[in-house]
């Protein structure tokens, strides 16, 4: 992302669909590109958490607005919740997320997060996150 604004990309763009830059990076519009390839963030396995809050500050610094809605109804928190990326979703919370949004097919963050399996390391899922954020611990 860095190499793109370096070159004078505009971070604050929205796609047709209405996706922001910060959407993209959570993974709101899927894990492959309009040419059906895996996207990048999906090749290195254990680093697309990281990358992503990478992506997430970077996008909030520049200004991308966390509760933007894509015309599906997604939210920033709904790709983070759907991909069980705790530490950014409690960023995203930290910086103002509304997280009980729900898209056209009536989705929450929360009812994605459901889906998901337990916490391999026995840690808090991401659907209890979720939970104690709404609770406002």
């Amino acid at each position: 992302m860095r190499i793109l604004l370096d070159r004078g990309t505009n971070p604050l763009i929205v796609s047709r669909d209405g996706t922001t830059i910060l959407m993209e990076a959570m993974g709101v519009v899927g894990d492959v590109d309009r040419r059906g390839r895996r996207t990048a963030f999906r090749w290195a396995p254990g680093t697309e958490e990281p990358a992503t809050m990478e992506v997430a500050r970077l996008a909030l610094e520049l200004g991308v607005d966390v509760n933007a809605v894509s015309h599906a109804g997604n939210t920033a928190a709904h790709g983070a919740a759907k991909k069980g990326f705790n530490t950014v979703l409690q960023f995203l919370a930290d910086n103002g997320a509304i997280l009980d949004v729900k898209n056209k097919k009536g989705e929450t963050p929360l009812t994605l997060a459901e889906k998901l399996p337990e916490a391999e390391d026995g840690g808090e899922t991401t659907a209890q996150l979720l939970r104690r954020l709404a609770a406002g611990q």
